[in-house]
């Protein structure tokens, strides 16, 4: 129970309601984080992978691209490369239960890009879009 007011307090007024974009191959996994994101007041389509994610990115608007590393047809990789290219401020938050995949981040660029190690904590994905989604030094002007 904790857990859930830790997340409330995370995520600001002007986040919540912010469209995200899941891109993650494995169902379990998708639904756990689709649950969790939609339980933290964000709005959600998910995809079970890059082609399916994009397809989904150029019908719609979103705040936020959350990715797996590895996955089928189009990888993260692949996928933030293709949406940067379409829209280059889109914070992207990138997903692997791989180490090694850490290296492949040297091809997306820092700015507006997270990474977190699976498994992680709901409240450390909170915490993490609350941060890409309000940088430090930035001011909401919408």
């Amino acid at each position: 129970m904790a857990n859930r007011g830790l997340q409330h307090e995370l995520i600001g007024a002007d986040e919540r309601g912010s469209r995200i974009l899941l891109a993650e191959d494995d169902p379990v996994i998708n639904k756990h984080l689709t649950q969790a994101l939609k339980k933290g007041g964000f709005e959600v389509d998910s995809a079970r992978d890059g082609g399916e994610a994009l397809e989904l990115f150029q019908r719609n608007d979103y705040q936020l691209l959350i990715t797996d590393i590895n996955m089928p047809r189009m990888d993260g990789n692949g996928l933030t490369q293709s949406v940067r290219q379409l829209r280059p401020q889109l914070p992207v938050l990138l997903m692997s239960g791989f180490s090694e995949e850490v290296s492949a981040l040297a091809n997306i660029g820092p700015e507006n890009t997270s990474f977190l190690q699976k498994p992680f904590a709901i409240a450390k994905l909170m915490a993490t879009i609350a941060e890409l989604l309000n940088p430090p030094g930035q001011t909401r002007s919408e």
